[in-house]
């Protein structure tokens, strides 16, 4: 058997230690000055911080491993719409079938400059053996109001094709 956990499911699975995903961790240390202004920020621009840490609506370039059967019709590139500023890491048991290269910035659209932590080496879409299945991830939803015809490709890939 498979499942197919998609975008916002996967937090919910964050502690679930069969699955083995692990989030990445922003760095705490706050140095006096910015502990003291985020103690005295002003509530005329509590839209303007609340949009400063997110990244919502862009478009990112990924990394595609294209010989696995998820990945099957797709070059070494492609590109993913972002509706969450959350990925996992990469897999350390499993396959990493996409990914976001590097330290990864939006091709398009808009990334608030405060996104904590910062999108680097995340995992777009896995694999993980379990058991007798498969437990296939997908940190944003391919099928986000069928946004890209890849999407689709995804969707059918992972639901026909791993074996």
């Amino acid at each position: 058997g498979r499942a197919i956990f998609l975008g916002r499911t996967l937090s919910q699975l964050l502690n679930d230690s069969s699955l083995e995903l692990k989030w990445p961790t922003k760095d705490e240390k706050v140095t006096e000055e910015e502990g003291k202004a985020q103690k005295l920020k002003t509530y005329g621009n509590r839209r303007r911080e609340q949009v400063s840490r997110k990244s919502f609506g862009s478009i990112y370039e990924i990394s595609l491993d294209p010989t696995h059967p998820v990945a099957f019709g797709f070059n070494q590139k492609s590109f993913i719409l972002k509706t969450t500023n959350k990925n996992p890491d990469l897999l350390s048991n499993g396959w990493n079938v996409a990914w976001l290269d590097g330290n990864a910035e939006p091709v398009s659209g808009f990334k608030g400059k405060k996104v904590e932590p910062p999108l680097k080496d995340n995992l777009v879409v896995g694999v993980r053996e379990i058991g007798k299945g498969k437990a296939i991830y997908f940190s944003e939803n391919p099928l986000f109001r069928l946004f890209w015809k890849n999407g689709y490709l995804f969707m059918g890939n992972a639901v026909f094709f791993t074996d």
